[in-house]
């Protein structure tokens, strides 16, 4: 039993080691894509933005013609 003690132990701290590994790796891929997500957010407010003018010009003279 001594040497199952010892697997046992080996194996449950194998097994924390890897679950924390998962842990991290998803933490990063989470705070990254919520990163990505805001900047990507503020480029098509910004690009919206800077493009309606331009729209609201073109509609009008569409419209006058």
């Amino acid at each position: 039993t001594s040497l199952f003690n010892h697997h046992f132990a080996l194996l449950t701290m194998c097994f924390m080691v890897l679950k924390g590994f998962v842990y991290t790796i998803s933490a990063h891929i989470y705070s990254f894509r919520l990163a990505f997500s805001r900047i990507l957010h503020c480029i098509l407010h910004h690009f919206t933005l800077h493009l309606a003018s331009k729209r609201i010009v073109f509609r009008t003279k569409t419209h006058c013609v």
